[in-house]
């Protein structure tokens, strides 16, 4: 912009920044002042009158180091004011109608009876500034601390801004203006919703350097700032401040620290706030902010924030908890062991007719296995097999957490397990649980007791789970063919590989009959089949006890390309020397094993 454009009359610029700057001029008769202008933000432009940010802030300050008057002047206008022009006004009609229509017609009186008014009415800055410019361009009226404070007040609207409360400030100032206590309060109050932390600390300190005592209003305007401009710590401490240093705190400042450090994630603040608005003030936090702050605090898992809301509601706020929030104070609940909460939680879910699922067990369950309440913990699982007819190995995992971190518990378990027999029908997941956590605590041969001991504790059979456990953990032989040779058929499904170590060991003690029986249940369409370990040491196991399944045996290896003939020659010749009786099927095929053998090969 060149030299020579024309700064006018900050008052009007700040109205109207759209108008031409030369036909303002022509309008207000305003002498020419040179302006600086600032390719910096908006509010240096707008504080920045004649001088860089720096210069004008100390003009302002020393400005304000002289007294500050109570109020400023109030408006002087000869003439009565006609109430009912007043209130046309008043009713804010779109700036474009109110300049045509209705302030024409409205003497000098009632445009300053109106503003007034206007400033302790909501969303009335539009209003006001459509007055103050018809003052200025068609009434002849010069700026004044009056119009000054009506706009500063009226910033409070939403379409008012930081910058232009700067910039109405930095007017004043040129013009020689003292600016009021009462302007000073309301451009704190307009700042707590437009914030700007550098021009708020200015206004502080030129009260401060005057002497003017802020009220406990602008103290609670500043802390509303501080929480508007997003310093939230500085916002907790002043509000603090104001409840240790101040009676009479506005119930309100409470409410919207809650619901704002609701919302941030700050629930231990939030939660302490509103604790202390009882004791701070003679009201309560309403109902319908408690339960915006338990929605917080339980989708959060603030186990203490969630625990105490719902212990301060009564049974009809419990009532008109949503079915969401319910599950979030139940989740948080099973979180941090706290099993009363879970339960109260279950019986509004119950109360409203709501259908129970695993999920809703599930928190029970973990309820009391995070207070180290395993019994009960069992318990719940009882009961939710027999309302849901299932009992999810995942439902346990809670429990099993509990059983490793504190071995000592399983005896309790144990015990508290068998004292449900009687009344329960006890799911082989109770058990299993159990059986897994002693595995890894106590070692295989604690667990192998408790199997062998299961019908004292269910009534169930063991099932895959059971036995994967088991066979995964089991290191001795004697042990491993008593386990399949309990179940087979579920070892099998359990632990594949376990099962191959188990035939392995039939074979190993002789008990041919035994793996050939382990082995059939394999069956031909099986993609995993025999080790080959497994297979030569079977083959030469049936081979010496003249087993005639050792041929299939041998046709089922070649069919899956396994070698299992190379050095058992000398094995199988006897075996087929001494067939008598024998087709010629029979006979060919023991030839072609013999002759497929390799005689040189080192023998088992």
């Amino acid at each position: 912009m060149s030299g020579s454009r024309v700064a006018f009359d900050g008052l009007w610029r700040c109205l109207c920044p759209s108008v031409d700057p030369v036909l303002a001029f022509r309008v207000l008769n305003a002498p020419i002042v040179p302006r600086t202008l600032h390719a910096t933000t908006r509010r240096r432009d707008c504080l920045s009158v004649t001088a860089p940010r720096r210069v004008q802030t100390a003009a302002y300050r020393r400005y304000a180091s002289s007294a500050i008057p109570v109020r400023a002047v109030a408006y002087e206008a000869a003439g009565a004011v006609n109430d009912a022009r007043v209130r046309s006004i008043l009713k804010a009609p779109p700036p474009t109608i109110l300049d045509r229509d209705v302030l024409p017609m409205a003497s000098v009186p009632d445009m300053l009876e109106a503003l007034r008014q206007l400033q302790t009415i909501p969303d009335s800055f539009r209003t006001a500034a459509a007055i103050v410019r018809h003052l200025i361009q068609d009434r002849g009226q010069q700026p004044s601390p009056a119009l000054y404070e009506c706009l500063i007040a009226c910033a409070r609207d939403t379409n008012g801004s930081a910058d232009m409360i700067a910039q109405l400030l930095a007017e004043m100032h040129q013009l020689g203006m003292n600016p009021g206590a009462q302007l000073c309060h309301d451009a704190l109050e307009a700042l707590a919703i437009h914030p700007n932390y550098l021009l708020r600390n200015e206004i502080l300190w030129a009260m401060q350097e005057s002497w003017t005592p802020i009220t406990l209003s602008g103290h609670c305007n500043v802390a509303l700032g501080l929480l508007r401009d997003g310093q939230y710590e500085l916002a907790f401490d002043k509000a603090e401040e104001l409840l240790d240093k101040n009676t009479g705190v506005p119930p309100r400042l409470f409410d919207v620290f809650v619901l704002a450090f609701a919302h941030r994630g700050f629930l231990d603040e939030a939660v302490r706030l509103a604790h202390e608005k009882r004791h701070a003030t003679s009201e309560d936090v309403p109902v319908a902010l408690w339960h915006v702050l338990l929605d917080a605090c339980a989708a959060a898992s603030h186990v203490e924030g969630t625990s105490y809301i719902w212990g301060r509601f009564l049974e009809h706020d419990r009532r008109r908890v949503s079915d969401g929030t319910l599950l979030a104070v139940l989740d948080t609940a099973a979180r941090g062991g706290h099993p009363d909460l879970a339960t109260a939680a279950m019986g509004v879910l119950t109360a409203r007719g709501a259908k129970l699922g695993v999920h809703h067990y599930e928190a029970l369950i973990d309820s009391y296995a995070n207070a180290w309440d395993v019994p009960n913990a069992l318990r719940l699982l009882c009961i939710m097999f027999r309302a849901l007819g299932v009992a999810p190995e995942g439902s346990t995992r809670s429990v099993y957490a509990r059983l490793k971190a504190e071995p000592a518990l399983l005896d309790g378990a144990l015990e508290g397990l068998a004292a449900l027999v009687p009344d329960y029908d006890v799911p082989i997941q109770a058990l299993n649980v159990i059986v897994e956590a002693t595995v890894v605590a106590k070692g295989f041969d604690a667990a192998l007791q408790v199997y062998k001991q299961m019908p004292r504790y269910t009534q169930a059979l063991a099932d895959e789970t059971t036995f994967r456990h088991l066979l995964a953990a089991c290191e001795d032989t004697r042990a491993l063919r008593f386990l399949v040779e309990e179940n087979p058929t579920t070892a099998l499904r359990a632990d594949r590989a376990a099962f191959d170590r188990a035939i392995r060991a039939f074979a190993d003690v002789r008990d041919v009959e035994q793996a050939f029986r382990c082995v059939e249940l394999l069956g031909p369409e099986d993609e995993t089949w025999l080790s080959r370990d497994t297979a030569v040491l079977l083959v030469r196991r049936a081979a010496d006890a003249q087993d005639e399944r050792v041929w299939s045996l041998l046709e089922e290896a070649r069919r899956r390309d396994l070698d299992v003939e190379s050095g058992l020659s000398r094995f199988l010749v006897p075996f087929m020397e001494g067939r008598e009786g024998k087709s010629r099927r029979e006979i060919t095929s023991g030839k072609r094993v013999v002759e497929a053998a390799d005689e040189d090969a080192t023998t088992l």
